[in-house]
C-alpha cells in the first residue's frame, strides 16, 4: 500500500474450463503486515461456472408380465437418462390406473428416480397381485414428472402390462 492508500487488489488466475460443475471457492490469507495490524485476514473467492450441459433426457420403460396366481410380483419400470448428467438428477414417477386398478390388481403410488452423477439407469418395482381370475389382460401406468437437476423428459410414461395367465 502507498502511504494514504485505503485499499488494494490481489489478482488471482482463474484457469478457464468447459466442465459443467457447481461453484468453485478459494482462499487469499493475509499475512506478516508491516506497519498496520491484519483486521479481516482472509478473503474467500468464488469461481462462478458458466458452463453449460446438454440436456440430460429422462425416459420410462414398458414392462409386460404374466401376474400369477397369488402373491405379489414386482413390474421394473427401467428409468433412463442420456446422456448421464455431471450433477445428480430425479425424477418423481407416479401410477396411474388403466384398466387395472391401483389397490387390487396393483400397488399404485408415487416414488423418486435418483440418477447419482454419472448414472444412466434407475428402477421403480412396483408390485403387482397374482390371482385365479380368468380376465383379460390389464394396464396401468408410470408417468414421470418435476425433473431435477436441469434434465427433461423424453418419454414420460411407461405402460405396465398385467398379462392373464389363467
Amino acid at each position: 500500500f502507498a502511504p494514504g492508500q485505503a485499499s488494494g487488489t490481489i489478482g488471482v488466475v482463474i484457469n478457464g474450463d468447459t466442465a459443467v460443475e457447481p461453484n468453485e471457492t478459494f482462499v487469499v490469507n493475509l499475512s506478516s503486515p508491516v506497519g498496520a495490524t491484519i483486521a479481516d485476514a482472509q478473503g474467500q473467492g468464488t469461481i462462478v461456472n458458466d458452463d453449460a450441459a446438454a440436456a440430460s433426457t429422462l425416459s420410462i420403460s414398458d414392462v409386460t408380465s404374466v401376474e400369477g396366481n397369488s402373491g405379489t410380483r414386482t413390474f421394473s419400470f427401467v428409468g433412463t437418462l442420456s446422456p448421464a448428467s455431471t450433477v445428480p438428477v430425479s425424477v418423481v414417477a407416479t401410477t396411474a390406473n388403466g384398466t387395472a386398478i391401483a389397490g387390487s390388481d396393483y400397488t399404485g403410488g408415487s416414488l423418486t428416480l435418483n440418477f447419482a452423477a454419472g448414472q444412466t439407469i434407475a428402477t421403480a418395482g412396483l408390485p403387482v397381485r397374482g390371482d385365479t381370475t380368468v380376465e383379460p389382460n390389464e394396464t396401468f401406468f408410470v408417468n414421470l414428472s418435476n425433473p431435477t437437476g436441469g434434465a427433461v423428459i423424453a418419454d414420460g410414461q411407461g405402460l405396465g402390462t398385467i398379462q392373464n395367465d389363467d
